[in-house]
């Protein structure tokens, strides 16, 4: 089940209704706690936890403050502004008003949601507009047409829920959950279980678990890999449908592209190819695009593929490729278990380094 807190000014009678009426059509799979009162809400995100915070407004300070207190526990934020961001509203005293508000936290809120129902195409394109989230889902407000019902209207809201939390599922796991994941990265790429230094972990036990860890297999293009990984450990996945689970990514989100389809094959050596394999994903962490799946390749590269390592490391010097190529090492080596057994040169650990690797962890990062 997922649990919502929804927040709203409560002298607002149509963001009140429209609110009553989203909790009243929603059904079982999805609670829904209603508050009004900036400190209550406060209260209920440090006494549990929420999945959602749904905010409906805008220009009201307190959301601020409750959005602040959901991002640090963990809490994902969904803003409805209810007509609230249309030019007309925002020129109404917009230099007393409407821009010191905008520049204190009106921006933040909108960009920090994961995504922005906003209610038909003209509250669409003013939006756009802003600039501050292109994460946006149209669903029309059945009180104001009656191109939509109610149910209909509830079911739309609760599908973007459900799409906001199959989004960024690495955030989402606990440390257990990313200890098997990395085990099952290098597992699947070994192909054996004693190149794990540490007793592996079970096998997911919750079905929200196995969807965090297949989906983001899925969008991290590493499904070979984590399939091989589990059938290598012994573990049975549910028959689960991860490609059915539709999610939001990051406003400036590339896909991966493999390094094979990127470069090609026609080298000379393996020394010539490598050289290019480095330059490929130097250029993609310049670019904040390096993922997993990139590492993985660079991984059974090395695996599986002898090169002169003096000859390798010199030219990677006369290029200026050298310390990249040691971060990018590094990075895997953290990543997929790579050891300096199969590096051409030592891997570098310093601040640029550590900025990389964040970088990939935050690949599917709102």
């Amino acid at each position: 089940m997922i649990r919502i807190l929804h927040f709203y000014p409560g002298d607002d009678h149509m963001i009140s209704d429209y609110v009553t009426m989203l909790s009243e059509n929603m059904g079982l799979e999805c609670s829904n706690e209603l508050v009004t009162e900036k400190a209550l809400a406060q209260q209920r995100l440090n006494a549990s936890h929420y999945d959602i915070l749904h905010l409906h407004g805008c220009w009201n300070a307190s959301s601020y403050f409750v959005g602040k207190q959901a991002v640090k526990n963990g809490t994902r934020i969904i803003l409805s502004p209810n007509g609230q961001l249309a030019p007309w509203v925002i020129s109404n005293r917009y230099w007393t008003e409407k821009l010191p508000k905008r520049l204190l936290y009106q921006k933040w809120i909108i960009e920090k949601s994961y995504a922005v129902i906003v209610q038909g195409k003209m509250e669409e394109s003013c939006v756009k507009k802003l600039g501050w989230n292109q994460r946006l889902v149209v669903i029309k407000n059945p009180q104001i047409t009656h191109a939509i019902s109610r149910k209909s209207a509830a079911n739309q809201v609760f599908q973007t829920y459900c799409k906001v939390m199959n989004s960024n599922p690495l955030e989402l796991m606990d440390d257990d959950m990313r200890t098997l994941l990395q085990q099952l990265i290098i597992v699947g790429i070994t192909g054996d279980k004693r190149w794990l230094d540490v007793k592996p972990m079970q096998q997911p036990d919750t079905l929200d678990q196995w969807k965090h860890l297949l989906s983001y297999a899925r969008l991290e293009h590493i499904d070979d890999v984590i399939l091989h990984g589990l059938s290598v450990m012994g573990y049975v996945a549910p028959d689960m449908d991860v490609d059915q689970m539709p999610c939001f990514y990051p406003d400036h989100y590339a896909e991966p592209v493999s390094i094979a389809d990127a470069i090609g094959f026609n080298f000379i050596s393996e020394v010539d190819r490598l050289l290019a394999i480095f330059r490929y994903l130097q250029k993609l962490a310049g670019k904040h695009q390096l993922a997993v799946s990139h590492l993985a390749e660079l991984d059974r590269e090395l695996r599986e593929h002898e090169c002169d390592e003096d000859l390798l490391a010199e030219k990677l010097k006369d290029q200026r490729h050298y310390k990249q190529a040691a971060r990018i090492l590094f990075v895997t080596q953290e990543v997929t278990g790579l050891t300096e057994g199969f590096m051409p040169v030592a891997p570098l650990a310093d601040r640029t380094s550590q900025q990389i690797l964040t970088q990939v962890e935050n690949h599917l990062k709102i």
